[in-house]
């Protein structure tokens, strides 16, 4: 966001080392879910983008679509190896976990409450799977849930921007 001249969607406060190079900050605070800035998806908007009006846990067989441990050679890999989903994204599931911005819920974030999207959990959610996930375990509706400090080899993120409002 900053690079772009838009509008940054979090606070940081305490932070130190570089990004990319153990950047670590003590608090991290969402401006909203209509930012105009690159923000982590919601749950439900990561939901949505994954799934593309696929209904079912797998949009097609998981070796086209998704990089998991039957196929993974155990790393991950380029992105766009895979076909994407019928919204032209790719590696929605699969590769990596993906952070969302939400804490852990015992149900799904409604529609109606899609800007609400933090929860009093200290557990962040993590959506799809990795180059490490099993058989039958890498599905559109898989969910993790980790301390928003852990780090792993198998754990990404995916930025959006929220769309502007037609007038």
């Amino acid at each position: 966001s900053k690079l772009e001249g838009l509008p940054l969607c979090y606070t940081l406060e305490g932070c130190r080392g570089k990004p990319g190079d153990g950047y670590r900050c003590k608090t991290a605070a969402a401006v909203g879910g209509t930012c105009a800035g690159y923000r982590l998806p919601t749950d439900l908007e990561w939901e949505l983008a994954a799934r593309a009006e696929c209904a079912k846990g797998l949009c097609g067989s998981l070796d086209g679509v998704a990089r998991w441990k039957g196929n993974a050679n155990s790393s991950p890999g380029p992105v766009a190896n895979h076909k994407p989903n019928r919204w032209g994204l790719f590696d929605t599931l699969g590769n990596v976990w993906e952070w969302v911005w939400d804490g852990r819920r015992d149900v799904p974030l409604p529609a109606s409450d899609v800007e609400n999207e933090a929860s009093n959990s200290s557990l962040r959610t993590l959506r799809g799977c990795s180059f490490t996930t099993r058989l039958g375990q890498c599905r559109l509706d898989a969910r993790r849930h980790e301390s928003p400090s852990y780090i792993e080899y198998d754990v990404g993120f995916r930025v959006v921007r929220t769309a502007p409002k037609k007038r």
